[in-house]
């Protein structure tokens, strides 16, 4: 149910990010958002982010010139009583991450097939983010740039890990193999990344894997592959939304908006009655960033909770923290428990 009163927004980081997932998504739903202010990045002008927070009931954080700004405004929200949506995560607001690939129409195909049974017993889940881009970015030149959150470890990887975690929980055990092949940046800027969780599952052990290359020389990549007792999934592409958001078309309200095109439809293997194996095309779902701005619109306007929690987010960089003191110390790490009343979605 739509609000009554649009919120007013303010968007802070007027980057690619921001004009290519939320501007259009606030644009879209007009019933649940109104930008009201926004804030480019100037880093001489920083005190005039106040002025956003004064006339705004939520900030979209979108800050694409430092982790360390991202932090510092992150922080600032909750105590100009704004609600907050960050893209890489006191006084009763909402705080919650950016995690649109919860709704990727891939992810949204992959969870579907699972939760039906149709693999059966999981086994083995891979997931990639992989491209081949042998040189540095030219634009947005701060994410191989050395600094906190620098490398495509935590910029890749908290969607990746998440949507392992939205899957299976949390893992036993997990090894991280965490590089920068490509030299730029210095050592502690990775390009590349490979993390194992481990599941001691029954009746069979999961093994969960994301990985990251720049250096993956292939024409179509794989997105994800998933084997399970009774069959296995592999699907190539990428879900279609960030090219229609910025193409401009569809928009997101038109019902071809996140539909993939056949070309691009995962292969479903599974196994007959006979014994014999028969492979099959699967339509993929239809993928639906605006659920997450229409949860985030509910969530603050009523009591409802946030589908991307904070302690969620929590578990997802400790999930990175361990894995690259696994890739250091070049052994697998034991996962801890989460203290959750450590973390709360909605900040006092």
């Amino acid at each position: 149910m739509a609000p009554p009163t649009p919120i007013k927004t303010g968007i802070v980081g007027v980057g690619s990010s921001a004009l290519t997932f939320h501007v259009p998504m606030l644009l879209a739903l007009s019933n649940h958002y109104v930008v009201h202010s926004v804030f480019e990045r100037k880093a001489t002008q920083d005190a005039k982010k106040t002025g956003v927070l004064d006339r705004s009931r939520a900030a979209a954080g979108h800050y694409h010139n430092s982790q360390r700004n991202a932090l510092s405004f992150c922080k600032s929200c909750p105590r100009g009583k704004k609600n907050v949506l960050l893209e890489k995560p006191s006084q009763g607001v909402v705080l919650s991450a950016f995690q649109n690939r919860r709704w990727d129409s891939d992810f949204l195909t992959v969870k579907k097939l699972i939760n039906e049974g149709k693999l059966g017993d999981i086994t083995e889940f891979e997931s990639h983010f992989d491209r081949y881009r042998p040189s540095p970015r030219t634009t947005a030149f701060w994410r191989e740039a050395a600094g906190p959150g620098a490398g495509h470890t935590f910029d890749l990887g908290p969607h990746l890990i998440d949507q392992v975690l939205q899957l299976f929980g949390r893992p036993n055990r997990l090894t991280g193999f965490i590089q920068n092949l490509r030299g730029f940046g210095g050592p502690a800027v990775d390009d590349t990344f490979l993390i194992h969780f481990h599941y001691d599952r029954k009746p069979y052990p999961i093994r969960a894997t994301v990985a990251a290359s720049s250096l993956s020389v292939k024409k179509s990549q794989l997105r994800f592959s998933v084997r399970g007792s009774k069959g296995s999934f592999e699907k190539k592409g990428l879900d279609p939304q960030e090219d229609q958001l910025k193409a401009g078309k569809p928009t997101p309200l038109d019902p071809q908006f996140g539909r993939e095109v056949e070309g691009i439809f995962g292969t479903l293997d599974t196994v007959t009655e006979d014994g014999s194996i028969q492979t099959e095309k699967v339509v993929s779902e239809k993928g639906a960033y605006s659920l997450l701005f229409e949860n985030l619109a509910d969530a603050i306007t009523s009591s409802t909770e946030p589908q991307v929690k904070f302690e969620q987010s929590a578990a997802v960089i400790q999930m990175i923290e361990l894995a690259m003191l696994s890739s250091r110390e070049a052994r697998t790490v034991e996962v801890p428990q989460l203290e959750a009343c450590a973390y709360k979605t909605r900040v006092r």
